[in-house]
C-alpha cells in the first residue's frame, strides 16, 4: 500500500511548500483548505499521518476535525499520528499537548523542522531503539511470551527510561516490582499485556513509538490501586463481582469496580502524559456486549486502542490461568464475544499471529 499523507490548511502557497517536503516521506500527497473537505477525505482514505493547521480562516477550526477523528472511532484515520501546523501554538500548549499529539510544528517553520517532526511522528519503534541507554532504575518485568519480538525489552526500559524522568510517575511505576504474597501475578500479567498488546499493534501496523509507549504505560499503572492486592486484581469481570460479594467486604468490591477510574484519576495531573493512556486504563474491564465494568459501555463506545488492550488483558489472563494454553483454544472460547469492527479487526490480527 502505498504512503499518504493529508495536509489540512487554508494557505494553498503553504500547501504547495509542505507538499514538496512531505515528498521525502510520503507517495500520495493529499490537502484540503477547509473543514469539510479534510472530513470528507478522511472518510474516503486511510492516512499515515495527518497535518493539521488549528485556524483554517472563515472562522472554521482545525479542532472541529480532531473532534470528528475522536468521535468517530469506525473512521480509518482514529490512530493516524496527527501533526499540528499553527502560528497559534505558545509554549504552555507545546507542554500540555506535545504527548496528545505526534508532534508540534510552530509557524513559521523551515523544511528540517518540518521533515525532523515528521520523521518522529511515522517511524516504528523498531527504528529507534539503536539509540537505547540501559536504566534498571524502574523494574523491567518479563515480556517474552507468547509472540517472539527480540527488540521488545529494550523498547520497553527505553519508554520507562523516559517517563522515570518524573519522579512521582517513577516512584509509581517501581511499585510492580514489589512481590507481595509471594503471588508473581501482577508482574506477570504486566510483562504479558506489553508483549502481546505491541505484538497485536505491529501486525496492525500501529507500531510508532507513540502508540507502543501507551500500551507500555497502561500495562503497568491500569490496576495500581489495587496491585497491593493480587487476589483482587484477578477479578476481571462483574460475574467475578457478583461472586466476590459471598467472602469479601463491600470495600474491596468497590474497590475493584472502581479502581479504572480511580487509577485514571490519579494519574490527570501528569500532563504530559497522553490521554489516550487514562481512556486505556478507564475502559480494561468494558466488555463488547455492555456487560463490563465500570461504566458498562458497549463496543460502538470502546476505542480501537482500548479495544485492543482488552483483548491482550484478557489473553493475558487466560495464558497465566492455563499452563497448557494455545491460541487456538482462546479463540476458540472468547472469539464470538468480540463483536464490533475495532475487536474482530484485533482478533484477525491474533489469527494471523498464530500461524
Amino acid at each position: 500500500m502505498q504512503s499518504r499523507v493529508l495536509i489540512v490548511e487554508d494557505e494553498k502557497d503553504i500547501i504547495e511548500v509542505l507538499s514538496i517536503y512531505a515528498q521525502d516521506f510520503f507517495e500520495i500527497i493529499d490537502s484540503a483548505v477547509n473543514v469539510s473537505d479534510g472530513i470528507e477525505k478522511i472518510k474516503e482514505n486511510s492516512y499515515d499521518c495527518i497535518v493539521l493547521d488549528i485556524s483554517l480562516g472563515s472562522n472554521e477550526n482545525g479542532a472541529q476535525i480532531l473532534k470528528f477523528l475522536i468521535e468517530n472511532q469506525d473512521n480509518p484515520n482514529y490512530l493516524a499520528p496527527i501533526v499540528i501546523s499553527s502560528g497559534h501554538v505558545n509554549e504552555n500548549f507545546i507542554k500540555k499537548y506535545t504527548k496528545r499529539f505526534a508532534g508540534i510544528l510552530k509557524k513559521p517553520y523551515d523544511e528540517k523542522t518540518f521533515k525532523s517532526i515528521i520523521s518522529l511522528a511515522i517511524t516504528p519503534v523498531e527504528e529507534v531503539i539503536e539509540n537505547y541507554e540501559s536504566n534498571d532504575e524502574v523494574p523491567l518485568v518479563n515480556t517474552s511470551l507468547p509472540f517472539t519480538q527480540p527488540e521488545l525489552n529494550v523498547m520497553v526500559d527505553d519508554i520507562l527510561k523516559r517517563i522515570s524522568k518524573n519522579p512521582e510517575l517513577k516512584k509509581m511505576l517501581k511499585t510492580i516490582k514489589i512481590e507481595r504474597n509471594a503471588d508473581k501475578y501482577i508482574p506477570s500479567h504486566v510483562g504479558l499485556i506489553i508483549n502481546i498488546s505491541t505484538a497485536i499493534s505491529k501486525k496492525l501496523d500501529w507500531n510508532t513509538k507513540s502508540a507502543l509507549e501507551k500500551f507500555v504505560i497502561a500495562a503497568y499503572l491500569h490496576d495500581y490501586a489495587i496491585d497491593s492486592r493480587p487476589d483482587l486484581a484477578r477479578i476481571q469481570s462483574s460475574d467475578q463481582l457478583e461472586l466476590m460479594k459471598k467472602a469479601n467486604s463491600n470495600e474491596e468490591i468497590q474497590a475493584v469496580r472502581e479502581h479504572p477510574f480511580v487509577v485514571a484519576s490519579l494519574l490527570e495531573k501528569f500532563q504530559d502524559l497522553s490521554q489516550d493512556v487514562l481512556t486505556l486504563i478507564r475502559q480494561h474491564h468494558e466488555r463488547p456486549d455492555g456487560s463490563g465494568f465500570p461504566k458498562g459501555i458497549h463496543h460502538s463506545r470502546i476505542n480501537p486502542f482500548s479495544a485492543l488492550f482488552i483483548i491482550s488483558h484478557d489473553l493475558a489472563t487466560y495464558i497465566i490461568n492455563n499452563k497448557e494454553w494455545s491460541l487456538d483454544e482462546f479463540l476458540k472460547l472468547n472469539g464470538e464475544e468480540y463483536m464490533g469492527a475495532n475487536f474482530k479487526k484485533i482478533i484477525r490480527a491474533i489469527e494471523e499471529l498464530s500461524k
